[in-house]
């Protein structure tokens, strides 16, 4: 082959899809970063309705599961995790730690790791 290598994939090769849950990436058909925040406002009733929030970080996709950190002026960061479709999520957990036993049970491994051990802060992925 004159020096060259060959790459071959095979049958163990296979790439990390966000619907495989592997790995967390910006929604193309998730909730918005407001339709989160409405939901932590809403129904949750987590946030004052006057409080002030920028999406910090997503919401970030593994499957049918969203990660979203919210940044709340006069408050700590809120981290979100949502499950379902984009037009109605369901709120899983919101708070300063949301590696919950349903996160963990579960979550697919991306949102697992942000929740869990990662910092989101420091950019989108798992």
């Amino acid at each position: 082959m004159g020096g060259r290598a060959a790459w071959q994939a095979g049958p163990a090769a296979v790439a990390a899809t966000p619907s495989a849950g592997l790995t967390a990436v910006a929604c193309a058909d998730g909730p918005s970063g407001q339709r989160v925040t409405e939901l932590v406002r809403g129904r949750a009733g987590l946030l004052p309705r006057d409080a002030t929030v920028r999406v910090r970080t997503g919401p970030l996709c593994a499957g049918d599961w969203h990660y979203t950190v919210l940044d709340v002026t006069g408050y700590e960061q809120l981290h979100v995790v949502t499950e379902g479709p984009s037009r109605s999520p369901r709120l899983v957990t919101a708070g300063t730690d949301v590696c919950t036993v349903e996160v963990r049970a579960a979550g697919p491994p991306a949102i697992r790791t942000l929740a869990c051990d990662g910092d989101p802060a420091a950019g989108p992925g798992a």
